[in-house]
Formats: structure tokens, sequence, C-alpha cells
């Protein structure tokens, strides 16, 4: 009987052991989050011993309102573009819809490397032309016309062109680019 109870109080120990091992593991993975900041933030996070998720909800935050400003930006010029007679009204609102559709497919790459991310923007882009064509939509004028203009501006963090070096734009060729 004495044994069996002190078999048992062994087995309730290795249990909390290593209980509380996983627990302190979660904690410890929980505060190293990667949050994969660009390096001046990251070195402002360290400089001011900043805590990276107040840092990445202030980001996101921004990020947020300055995505809700360029809507609303392509919106009106769109609609000035009707105004213009440049395109219809029902092209702006296929263009509209196809900004939204394109955007959830963007979101879905960041996660990819750089290369495989260039790769499936070279796709999108080239699922972009086919579409503007099939619409009768100048591509080069409403979808990608570059810095602060096009379809993709803002997507992931482009803000040199459509697609950065994917696509010509300067920085590292996509193969050389870190994560």
């Amino acid at each position: 009987m004495k044994g069996k109870v002190t078999v048992l109080v062994i087995v309730v120990a290795c249990v909390l052991v290593m209980l509380g091992a996983y627990s302190l593991s979660a904690i410890a993975a929980e505060a190293e989050a990667n949050y994969n900041f660009p390096p001046v933030i990251q070195k402002i996070v360290e400089k001011f011993n900043l805590d990276p998720a107040k840092v990445d909800e202030v980001l996101r935050e921004e990020r947020k309102e300055a995505d809700a400003k360029r809507e609303s930006m392509v919106e009106q010029r769109l609609e000035q573009e009707v105004e213009n007679g440049k395109i219809t009204a029902a092209q702006k609102e296929a263009i509209l819809a196809k900004r939204s559709e394109m955007q959830t497919k963007l979101e879905a790459l960041r996660n990819l490397s750089p290369q495989e991310r260039c790769e499936a923007m070279q796709q999108l882009r080239d699922e972009m032309e086919k579409w503007a064509e099939e619409n009768g939509i100048d591509a080069k004028r409403f979808l990608m016309a570059g810095p602060r203009h096009g379809f993709m501006h803002g997507a992931m963090g482009m803000k040199r062109g459509f697609g950065g070096p994917c696509f010509g734009g300067w920085g590292p060729p996509a193969a050389e680019q870190s994560e």
C-alpha cells in the first residue's frame, strides 16, 4: 500500500512539473512573439523598452485609419472619373468590387516568403490586367497607376509603386529580401 501511495505521489508531482513547464514555455513564447517590425520600429521598441504588443496595436490602428482614408479618396476619384465620362457608373462599381476582392487575396500573401510573394503578386497582376481588359478598364490608369494612385497602393506596405522590387521597383531583388 505504501508503495502505491509513493508511486501516486511521484506521478502527480511529474504531472505538475510538466504542466508548470508547459505554462512557462507558453508564457515565454507569448513574451517573445515575433511582431516582424521594420528595423527602425524594432530599434525604437528596444531603445525605449516599449511593449511590442502595444506598438503593434498602434501600428494596426494607424494602418486601419490610413486604409479608410485611402478608400475614401479612391471612391472620390472614381466618382470624378464617372462625372468626367472616363468610366461608367457600372465600371466604377466593378472596380470597387474588384479592389475588395483583391485586397482579400493580398492579405493571404502576407505570410509567404519574399520570393513566393513576388510570384503570387505577378499572378495577381496578370489576373488584374486580364480582368481590366475584359471590362473595358484602363488598368494602368485605374488599377496599377503607380505610387499613391493605383489599385495596389498600400497593399502590404508597397508604397513604391506596384509591387516594389517584384515589378521593377527599387529595393533588393526578391530572392535577396529577408523576411
